[in-house]
């Protein structure tokens, strides 16, 4: 299956981990049917700090030869099957030692990874198996909605949404459940951080406990646990009335962009989105008209994107006259420290003390209605 109290956590400022964190070499060598479509078939390797995509390209005659750098216990390779609207994960976990996976499934299906052989990579089968067994029922349940009515969910049906949020909610618990009674096992940290952290939605407070009071200080002194805590404390802190995280960023022109300055000054608005996401663009006439209603000097705009085709990202810009605010491209720190919703757009209005006074998320503000109304209240004409 696929996808309030303010904590203030000490050290987690990894934007310079490079000068002082441990870092390993890895490498792999992924060996793949000539049948395989590259285009349907993707792989991806998770370092601690990001998910690095392998490009198509890497591979010459079905065989590709990885490495790079890791800050982790592992480094996990994920590969990944398209099956739209279903997309099948499987991981493989390696640490310095050179590894290879070799695969050899030639039919197209969600078992497409199943029929592999592997040199000092593992798979953590039995912990996976163990956790599958315990939210057996709650998976199910899952996967039945999802074979019916998962493309119906993509394409914008609420009423199928929410009740799919309900499914998925369930078996999230039932999983944060058995991580609870298991602990210490690696894999279930790392389940948490990658298909827990990110799309449970339903009390972010629920996630934080069970990060900080399950999981040994081994894991949550690690690099991606420091990275983790960075996220579930933008999940808490980016609602009404806490103090929006700091950030200090640079814009497409480079221009240094730092939140603070806008203290005592301004209203900003921020907008996580990309190009590539239709509900993001539907609504860009209705934030052109807050550009147009109100100066630069009383409302800050600032855009950050998520795309990852520059290119395309530019020509969007200038296409669609999006030049009027601030925007800023790729900047995964801020994310993080907005919480890394696994869902766009997201929008926040910050008053001039540094104060969110508006979520988009918990508004449920889908036509921004409620945001014009608190623009209009809050910078009079």
């Amino acid at each position: 299956m696929r996808r309030m109290l303010k904590y203030l956590l000490p050290g987690l400022f990894f934007f310079c981990w490079g000068k002082s964190i441990a870092q390993k070499s890895f490498s792999v060598t992924l060996i793949i049917p000539k049948e395989w479509d590259k285009k349907q078939v993707v792989f991806s390797y998770d370092n601690g700090i990001d998910v690095v995509a392998i490009p198509p390209s890497t591979f010459i005659n079905n065989k590709a030869l990885v490495s790079g750098i890791y800050y982790s216990k592992y480094v996990a390779v994920i590969a990944t099957y398209i099956d739209y609207p279903f997309i099948h994960d499987s991981f493989f976990f390696i640490k310095e030692k050179p590894a290879i996976i070799a695969f050899f499934s030639f039919q197209p299906s969600k078992h497409i990874f199943d029929s592999c052989s592997l040199e000092n990579a593992i798979e953590f089968k039995e912990e996976n198996e163990r956790l599958q067994k315990y939210d057996s029922t709650e998976r199910r349940r899952c996967e039945e909605f999802e074979s019916v009515n998962l493309k119906k969910v993509y394409e914008g049906d609420e009423h199928l949404r929410d009740e799919y949020n309900k499914i998925r909610t369930d078996k999230l618990e039932k999983d944060m459940e058995f991580i609870r009674l298991n602990p210490t096992a690696y894999y279930l940290f790392w389940y948490f951080k990658r298909n827990i952290a990110p799309l449970y939605t339903e009390n972010f407070e629920t996630v934080w406990r069970t990060f900080n009071s399950s999981f040994p200080d081994s894991f949550k002194n690690s690099v991606e646990g420091q990275r983790l805590s960075i996220l579930l404390s933008g999940r808490i802190n980016t609602t009404k009335h806490h103090t929006a995280p700091d950030f200090t960023t640079a814009d497409i022109n480079r221009n240094r962009i730092a939140l603070k300055d806008y203290y005592d000054k301004s209203y900003v608005l921020l907008v996580f989105w990309a190009s590539w996401c239709a509900p993001c663009m539907q609504e860009m006439p209705v934030l052109k008209s807050f550009r147009k209603k109100y100066s630069k000097n009383d409302l800050v705009m600032i855009f950050f994107s998520s795309d990852k085709d520059s290119v395309k990202y530019r020509s969007t810009l200038i296409n669609n006259h999006m030049m009027d605010w601030i925007n800023v491209p790729r900047d995964k720190e801020t994310y993080y420290r907005y919480g890394y919703k696994n869902y766009i757009p997201q929008v926040y209005l910050i008053d001039n003390k540094g104060q969110i006074v508006y979520s988009r998320n918990e508004e449920n503000d889908i036509d921004l209605v409620k945001l014009r109304r608190l623009l209009t209240k809050r910078l009079p004409l």
